[in-house]
């Protein structure tokens, strides 16, 4: 259940993130010509959709364990 439930709150996080950064891509893209990223208004798309998919695969539980075991093993 606690796993549930934190699954859940980390997952809103990337999925409040992403949708703020569609709505509002300003100060993002801003922060990306900064850094020299080329094309930074894609970049910043691109990034806030995997920030979505990323969160609602997580909250769903489809993919929690992408990162790799701890080494070294227990």
């Amino acid at each position: 259940m606690t796993r549930f439930i934190g699954r859940a709150l980390l997952a809103s996080i990337f999925i409040k993130s992403g949708l703020d950064h569609l709505q509002h891509p300003e100060p993002i893209v801003r922060a990306a010509r900064g850094a020299e990223v080329p094309e930074p208004e894609l970049a910043v798309k691109v990034n806030s959709g995997v920030m979505v998919g990323a969160g609602a695969l997580l909250a769903l539980g489809l993919a929690p364990a992408s990162a790799p075991p701890p080494w070294p093993p227990a």
